[in-house]
């Protein structure tokens, strides 16, 4: 263990815990249960260094709690750290131009679409649309993906007009940016193909 040779709360364990957390999800087996433990040894480490009600603390809370959502089926333990709701401070303390903001409110949004409080999740993803094309534009690629994923939410809500607008947005952008060989172009096409499936059940 790193706190074995330096301090635990020295800056360079929590660097090294972090470089071992996105190891052992960018490997091509996902080891799992090794990010988890690096991932909990983060928010320790946090709650140690900065205190329980920090941001940084709060930040992790929500990063544990996407761990879940988006790499296992335990439900039950995202549901306990967000019951909590550590991102009411992140989000008041927080520009929605902070670096972070997006992936935590795309997370919590994720959070609200699985308990089936859609237009939480509306409201949420609208905010992070708004936050991609102030920082990179109208035309660039995040903000497509990001129509992508708003879309998909409008339809859970019957917006089926708004997402059918968003959709083509999002289609003229990323045929224009991305190219058609890679596997981000591929997963744009299908997820735009699930969703046209969707809005065509109600035209």
């Amino acid at each position: 263990k790193p706190e074995s040779v330096w301090p635990r709360n020295h800056p360079f364990v929590l660097e090294l815990y972090e470089r071992l957390y996105q190891v052992a999800l960018k490997q091509e087996k996902q080891d799992l249960k090794s990010a988890e433990a690096y991932l909990t040894n983060l928010l320790n480490m946090s709650k140690l260094i900065n205190g329980e009600e920090a941001l940084a603390t709060k930040q992790y809370q929500v990063r544990l709690d996407d761990f879940y959502l988006t790499n296992t089926d335990d439900i039950d333990k995202a549901r306990a750290i967000l019951d909590n709701e550590p991102y009411k401070a992140i989000f008041a303390e927080r520009s929605p131009f902070h670096k972070s903001h997006n992936f935590l409110a795309n997370s919590v949004a994720n959070f609200y679409e699985i308990n089936d409080k859609y237009k939480e999740a509306l409201a949420l993803s609208k905010s992070v649309a708004e936050s991609m094309r102030a920082k990179s534009g109208d035309k660039s690629v995040p903000y497509a993906q990001q129509l992508v994923i708003l879309a998909d939410i409008e339809t859970k809500v019957g917006n089926y007009k708004d997402a059918e607008n968003n959709m083509k947005s999002a289609l003229k952008i990323i045929r224009k940016e991305i190219s058609k060989n890679s596997i981000e172009y591929a997963e744009a096409l299908a997820a735009m193909a699930k969703i046209y499936g969707i809005i065509g059940v109600y035209d």
